[in-house]
């Protein structure tokens, strides 16, 4: 008894004749738009390289790698193309999509697809889709082949339907893939091979795929983040970890890498340390840092949660500050409570780069923990002075002058009252101008007080900048405190020193 074919067995015959006439290749010899024979109500052929084609296939591509029940699909060619004249087109294609999660390509599909386009209302929609697996397919073709050979009373095999069912169009997002994935590992060698092509520290060896996620486009866009590595010497410290976006389109062979933004694979503390090894008079303040590296690391990124890099500003108290802040006679109080030593390096930092530019400008900087003050002195020391003493009573004079204000850096016009006179008070402002020019009397920065050194110790990568200052910023009642609450046996700081260097 013969069977009338399902429309699934008549599909899988269509694909199995496109296989088999290497349709699925984009070789079919088809029509352009305009061609003789688009008539009204039937299907007409179409050149499967047309672009409004192409837009076609990427809509009914990103429509049903969007639905609920399909995973990321990418097109990989066009097998055949066919538009109706309706009240628009309908386009009636064959695809051949590459399910991206799975690495063996008998889990790609075989689609057959309408898809609906009125352009001069921006309507599309994608009408109707009918997929298989390649490897149904291919299993079909084998039995149909096999059932052919033994002779025509065997009977034809129905094979299920499989449909994907499909929703409104979604443009794309990006998903998880796994990172074991053939052509994951691919493209991070592509990615590897480019950013190391425009380094400047040399060869890069991919050490590690930490996270993959694809997005179907034209082809697929690659969200990648790496772990990169010298290939001179793989020292430990200059690692890096790359971002990148590496777009890919089978069909055509273009790849290009779109996006890359690395940095190492680091932290601040010990980009801190590295910045100020070989400071001797810093060597306290870089074993307190050390001591709270875990916090301060977690506390203080380098690059935030959505990839921007991050700066910083540390000012760090010499040795000899803390050594006359801390008694002597019992313990470290910064070593004593982990949190009070947090408080202090926090007060310390600042979660922005200041320049040397800024430090003569600025009058308040923020930091992490509290607000500290920039001002600034002269080093002739009669230029920092006010310029009359009115400690005694006011004057009653209207004398025209001018003075030194340190602060800002420059002479100001001052109104004497004709007594207490000091030695920053000039008849004219090129008197003021000789006596304390900056330019001849270089002005020193300060915050909260203490000194600032005038050379800046630059991060690496521009993570930020070191300055060494002369004090530190923590009071005599918050260390007896801290003393008061961790009783000590005595010894403190020369114990402490003794492990240092033993």
């Amino acid at each position: 008894m013969a069977h009338s074919p399902t429309p699934t067995v008549g599909f899988l015959m269509l694909i199995a004749s496109l296989i088999v006439g290497g349709a699925i290749s984009g070789s079919l010899a088809q029509r352009r738009f305009g061609a003789r024979g688009n008539m009204a109500g039937g299907y007409s052929s179409v050149d499967v390289d047309d672009d409004l084609v192409k837009e076609m296939a990427n809509f009914a591509t990103t429509a049903l790698s969007e639905s609920s029940n399909s995973e990321p699909l990418a097109l990989i060619k066009i097998g055949k193309a066919e538009w109706q004249i309706v009240a628009g087109k309908n386009f009636k294609l064959i695809l051949e999509l590459d399910n991206v999660r799975h690495a063996s390509e008998d889990e790609n599909l075989v689609c057959e697809v309408i898809v609906f386009d009125q352009s001069w209302t921006n309507t599309r929609q994608l009408r109707k889709s009918n997929c298989l697996p390649t490897r149904v397919i291919h299993s079909w073709t084998k039995t149909r082949e096999l059932a052919e050979s033994n002779g025509p009373n065997e009977m034809t095999p129905v094979v299920e339907e499989v449909i994907v069912e499909t929703r409104a169009p979604v443009v794309g997002g990006y998903s998880k893939i796994d990172v074991k994935h053939t052509n994951v590992k691919e493209i991070a060698d592509f990615a590897t091979s480019s950013i190391s092509e425009s380094s400047n520290s040399g060869p890069l060896v991919l050490l590690n795929i930490v996270e993959a996620e694809v997005q179907v486009v034209a082809g697929r866009n690659y969200k990648l983040t790496l772990e990169l590595g010298s290939a001179i010497d793989g020292a430990t410290g200059s690692n890096l970890v790359c971002k990148v976006v590496v777009f890919d389109q089978s069909w055509t062979s273009r790849r290009h890498l779109r996006e890359s933004h690395c940095l190492p694979s680091t932290d601040l503390v010990t980009e801190i340390m590295r910045a100020i090894d070989g400071h001797q008079e810093l060597w306290r303040v870089a074993s307190y840092l050390n001591e709270s590296r875990e916090e301060l690391s977690k506390e203080f990124p380098l690059v935030s949660p959505d990839g921007v890099k991050l700066s910083y500003t540390f000012f760090a108290p010499t040795s000899f500050a803390f050594l006359m802040q801390t008694p002597q006679d019992v313990g470290d109080p910064l070593l004593m409570d982990s949190d009070f030593r947090r408080s202090i390096l926090t007060r310390h930092l600042s979660a922005s780069l200041i320049s040397s530019d800024d430090l003569a400008k600025l009058d308040l900087v923020v930091m992490a923990s509290r607000s500290a003050t920039l001002t600034r002195r002269s080093t002739n020391e009669d230029c920092n002075l006010p310029p009359a003493n009115t400690e005694n009573g006011e004057c009653e004079a209207y004398i025209p002058s001018w003075t030194f204000k340190s602060n800002s850096g420059t002479c100001e016009s001052y109104v004497y009252g004709g007594c207490g006179q000091t030695a920053n008070l000039f008849e004219t402002e090129e008197a003021c101008q000789a006596a304390c020019d900056p330019a001849v009397h270089p002005l020193t920065n300060l915050i909260n007080e203490a000194e600032i050194k005038p050379v800046a110790i630059p991060l690496a990568h521009d993570f930020g900048t070191v300055y060494v200052i002369n004090r530190v910023f923590m009071d005599g009642d918050e260390v007896s405190e801290v003393l008061r609450k961790n009783p000590s046996p005595g010894y403190g700081f020369s114990v402490y020193l003794w492990k240092e260097i033993h």
